[in-house]
């Protein structure tokens, strides 16, 4: 009955509101989180962003999913609150974006949970995204982009 009813949220959500079509004509920003914002919740991004969602639940970032404290719940654990952008029609500028954020960002975002591995090259030219993806991973094992050793050969050749 539960996946029912989100079926139908997302259904009535994509074809009610223009805030799936808005996101994806936006232009990318990576705002600092401030306080005036809060969590909308998973389901709400999934409305818009179910291909996002089918590949987290193939990662071990699934398990933020059922984790209870809005902050480290699914999506908004790794991207911050979502009231902001769905408010806003989908605007990019309004949640934070790995893609086209500085290494240094990307690597802040992540070593927030993964603070031993955030040391792991030690180059701040290097993000995070140079050897993982959650959500464009080609090896399911630590969410590589690139099988190794093709993805090591790329830097250390």
């Amino acid at each position: 009955m539960k996946l029912l009813y989100l079926f139908l949220l997302v259904l009535c959500f994509q074809a009610l509101s223009p805030v799936c079509q808005a996101s994806r004509h936006k232009p990318k920003n990576n705002p600092a989180p401030t306080v005036s914002r809060s969590y909308v919740g998973s389901d709400t991004c999934i409305a818009c962003h179910d291909d996002q969602s089918t590949t987290l639940e193939k990662t071990a970032h699934q398990k933020l999913l059922v984790e209870k404290d809005p902050a480290k719940n699914g999506c908004e654990a790794c991207h911050g609150p979502g009231s902001e952008h769905v408010n806003g029609n989908g605007d990019a500028e309004k949640i934070f974006r790995f893609q086209g954020a500085t290494p240094g960002d990307v690597n802040s975002h992540c070593g927030a949970c993964h603070a031993a591995l955030q040391e792991e090259h030690g180059h701040k030219q290097v993000s995070c995204l140079s050897c993982h993806s959650v959500h464009h991973a080609s090896e399911a094992k630590a969410i590589l982009v690139k099988s190794t050793p093709e993805l090591c050969n790329d830097c250390h050749h």
